[in-house]
């Protein structure tokens, strides 16, 4: 009598539980893996706006004035920041909304295509002359505790 053969593989069914397996994990994993990403992409507007603030008291203590451009100011080089217009990462636009001699507010909001605009929670960043930092999600909504903490 020949002698019983063990077979060495894995069959269909155990593929599939594993793939499913893994399916699973993915899809209970990739939502937090999003969270977590666009929450560290909130960094790169508050580091640009910062950077903004304080580019605008060196100029107002060398012009006496806010600047009202962001850009280098190539045709009046007296009123432009030298500061590019979208962040380093390029997930968010900068922008100085209200600037006058005496004021000014920077903010930051999502580019489209950068995959921050998903970031419904803190859809608006700025900063104004006088410090104070705001933040609010997409409809509006004060969210400056959790977007700027």
């Amino acid at each position: 009598m020949a002698p019983a053969r063990h077979h060495v593989g894995v069959t269909l069914l155990e593929l599939l539980v594993t793939l499913a397996l893994v399916g699973i994990l993915a899809a209970l994993a990739y939502p937090s893996y999003r969270g977590t990403l666009l929450r560290a992409h909130r960094i790169e507007a508050i580091d640009a706006l910062l950077a903004v603030a304080a580019a605008q008291e060196r100029f107002h203590v060398q012009h006496g004035r806010y600047a009202w451009r962001l850009d280098d100011g190539t045709d009046s080089p007296e009123q432009g920041l030298n500061i590019a217009a979208v962040t380093i990462g390029g997930h968010y636009q900068l922008r100085l909304a209200d600037a006058t001699p005496a004021d000014f507010v920077a903010t930051a909001t999502p580019r489209a295509g950068s995959g921050q605009e998903a970031d419904e929670r803190c859809s608006r960043f700025s900063i104004h002359a006088n410090g104070r930092r705001s933040a609010a999600d997409r409809h509006g909504t004060d969210t400056t505790w959790p977007c700027w903490g």
